[in-house]
């Protein structure tokens, strides 16, 4: 592009400076200012991009056509869009049915073209708004079919003074594959000194939201660290009745629900050391008295507080425990 160069509307664009500098860009003097007059809604055909990986496939860097702050709810799209975060100096995904997110005026963002016959992204005009402040939600609760159940749960790693997040989503209507209409891969920072975190399926495959069934309860969760350190594990927000952190490398299990888990670690990237659990809201049931005697087969013990006791049903002492098996996780009383 140069200064004689018209810069099509709806494209993203990333540029680079080689020192710190304030950058401009200016509209041109014609009649049909675009964003100002535009009276009928704006589309953008995204490219498939084809891939042998779906995470990998339908990539597209487009952007906000308007001169103004526009509600990601009224996007005529489904698909989570993935933004860089100047703050954090990470990339952040939000999704159009769980998040609040005013992108800014010309912000360029990441989304998946779904398939061949679904191939734009629509900015319809009542979306545009003056603050960065979402008012409504309404737009996106028409637009996409809910679930009967979907418990949200936020994850973030914090080091210094920068923080990443990531996402389960627990919906038993999902697929443990990876979906174009839910997923977001993990686009991993540019700053190699900011911590990252994300989840990993069978495949390897990195998440930055992770729509899937309950299944049996455990999700692979990846961390990369920048540098050697203390970080911080925690949950922003949990839909689940509780959520448990095992760092396999001290072989601790914390309920992070409520808390917070802080563990030192040296620079690098780390697979296979944490790993999530959940106790669903819909799989814990009511209160129910049973004999100890009664819990067979292999099953995880935890106190009421979060604490994890073991496999050993036999050897509980009298009191009220949580226990888990399989993809069931039940309160009970042992006389």
């Amino acid at each position: 592009m140069d200064r004689t160069s018209i810069i099509p509307a709806g494209t993203g664009f990333i540029y680079q400076t080689n020192i710190g500098t304030w950058t401009g860009f200016y509209a041109a003097e014609t009649e049909n200012k675009y964003g100002t007059l535009r009276t009928d809604e704006f589309n953008k055909t995204l490219a498939v991009n084809a891939s042998e990986t779906t995470s990998n496939k339908g990539w597209n860097l487009v952007g906000n056509p308007y001169q103004c702050y526009y509600n990601n709810h009224c996007l005529n799209f489904t698909a989570p869009i993935t933004v860089w975060s100047p703050d954090n100096k990470t990339y952040t995904a939000y999704s159009l049915t769980d998040d609040d997110y005013a992108i800014r005026p010309n912000e360029a963002f990441f989304v998946q073209c779904p398939n061949e016959e679904y191939t734009t992204i629509g900015f319809p005009l009542q979306g545009r708004q003056l603050t960065s402040v979402i008012e409504s939600q309404n737009a996106v609760k028409e637009l996409t079919p809910q679930a009967k159940s979907r418990q949200v749960v936020n994850v973030t790693v914090a080091g210094g003074e920068t923080e990443d997040m990531t996402r389960v989503v627990l919906n038993e209507e999902a697929s443990m594959a990876y979906e174009t209409s839910c997923d977001a891969s993990k686009f991993m920072s540019m700053d190699s000194s900011v911590p990252q975190i994300y989840t990993l399926d069978a495949e390897g495959t990195q998440y930055a939201i992770n729509e899937r069934p309950f299944d049996d309860g455990y999700v692979a969760l990846g961390f990369y660290a920048g540098q050697a350190g203390d970080y911080t594990i925690s949950v922003t927000r949990c839909d689940a009745e509780k959520v448990f952190l095992t760092d396999l490398l001290t072989g601790k299990t914390t309920e992070i629900t409520n808390s917070a888990y802080t563990f030192s670690a040296k620079e690098g990237t780390y697979n296979t050391r944490f790993t999530l659990s959940f106790i669903s809201n819909d799989d814990a049931t009511a209160i129910k008295e049973i004999d100890k005697d009664g819990i067979v087969g292999n099953v995880d013990v935890y106190s009421v507080d979060g604490k994890f006791l073991g496999n050993d049903a036999s050897r509980l002492n009298a009191g009220i425990y949580i226990v888990r098996q399989g993809k069931k996780a039940s309160k009970v009383i042992v006389r």
